[in-house]
């Protein structure tokens, strides 16, 4: 959405001039109350079930959005921003909902919550009719405006998932017609570097640098599989057989799976009789994923903390390193298939896990931190697990 975009809206809906007088005026008059307006909001929100799973990062994450809600509605009422820097600001606030994966529907009945609680304060606060009139029309006009330009985030969210689901529907088509083909040659390769080993083995053969070579060979094999196989189970929609499972279970069949430096510690923040309503082995191959791209990220050293907890609805997962983290730039692209900042990465991990939980009902998002990353994935319980799948 462009500033001309937005012109051409305000002059639509008649935002001009005396619209901004009537709005600067009303926040002189009401600004001590508009706290209570942004209370009402995240109450709003805190009170619908499907809330649980996006407000994962607890009071810190409430008080940090509205921080940013109090600046937004000062700014929109005081006509501070404008042209480009309008735009970005009213785009940053959509981004944030829709990272969180705030359901549009919510963000649209709670902006709503907004709107009514204004036009209260309209009436305590203006005694004549002529008043009351003007500035509810601004505050309709600005809060439309503002609607529209969040939405355009959902938009653009829309789009590049489409662009994902299209992008994934290519590769399933490649790997379906090539996976068989290289499937069987790999298989050949790796049976033929084994027996080679074995039989210089026989041959009391012992040269360092031969035996490297065939160990080299046999990783790549192993690399050569794991992709072709990623990209098959990217592609294939399999439904996930769900059963209670210990949480604590799974975690331990991951991390037996995932090669650790002895430089790198493993924290387990999750009580012994945890659950999860899930597929375990769909889930354990999202925590292989996980674990593999947090050691990756610790490049040799550091802790990764894998905390759990049961909360309503369902469960929440976190895996965090105290890596260097990723950049605004790259979080926002890491669940793209293909996309990857590794050299020896192929970009299938995540959108992998995506693609697991989404079937699960559940989700995967990547949460902001001060340092480090910090994956969530929420999986719902068995009486849930319908009302509580995305809707953005």
């Amino acid at each position: 959405m462009t500033p001309e975009q937005i012109d051409a809206m305000r002059a639509y809906v008649g935002h001009d001039v005396a619209a901004v007088e009537c709005l600067r005026e009303f926040h002189r008059r009401v600004s001590p109350r508009l706290s209570e307006v942004i209370t009402d909001f995240y109450a709003a929100i805190a009170a619908d079930p499907r809330a649980e799973k996006v407000m994962s990062g607890g009071p810190a994450q409430s008080e940090r959005l509205a921080r940013s809600l109090a600046k937004w509605l000062d700014a929109a009422l005081l006509s501070r921003d404008d042209g480009p820097t309008f735009v970005a600001s009213r785009l940053r606030i959509g981004h944030a909902h829709v990272r969180i994966e705030l359901p549009q529907d919510l963000m649209f009945t709670a902006m709503n919550r907004i709107r009514a609680r204004l036009v209260e304060l309209v009436f305590e606060h203006f005694d004549t009719v002529s008043e009351q009139r003007a500035t509810i029309a601004a505050l309709n006009q600005l809060l439309d405006i503002e609607l529209a330009v969040m939405l355009e985030s959902y938009r653009e969210n829309l789009a590049d998932r489409l662009r994902t689901s299209e992008r994934l529907a290519t590769i399933g088509q490649l790997a379906a017609t090539i996976g068989h083909e290289l499937r069987n040659p790999l298989g050949t390769i790796e049976t033929s570097v084994y027996l080679l080993g074995q039989r210089l083995g026989r041959l009391g053969v012992a040269d360092a640098s031969i035996e490297r070579h065939v160990d080299k060979a046999r990783a790549q094999v192993r690399v050569c599989t794991k992709t072709i196989t990623d990209l098959l189970e990217l592609a294939r929609s399999r439904p996930p057989n769900r059963k209670s499972t210990s949480v604590t279970d799974v975690i331990e069949r991951a991390l037996e799976l995932v090669p650790l430096s002895p430089a790198v510690r493993v924290a387990l923040e999750v009580e012994t009789d945890l659950t999860v309503f899930a597929d375990a082995d769909q889930l354990r191959q999202v925590l292989v994923n996980l674990i593999g791209n947090a050691a990756d990220a610790l490049v040799g050293s550091g802790v990764i903390t894998i905390r759990g907890q049961s909360e309503r609805g369902g469960t929440r997962l976190h895996v965090a390193d105290n890596g260097p983290g990723i950049s605004a730039e790259n979080a926002a692209r890491v669940f793209e298939a293909l996309f990857t900042t590794k050299a020896k990465g192929n970009g299938l991990g995540l959108p992998l896990c995506r693609r697991i939980l989404e079937a699960h009902g559940g989700d995967i998002s990547l949460s902001s931190a001060p340092s480090g990353a910090t994956f969530v994935v929420w999986v719902p319980g068995p009486a849930s697990s319908d009302e509580l799948k995305p809707t953005s």
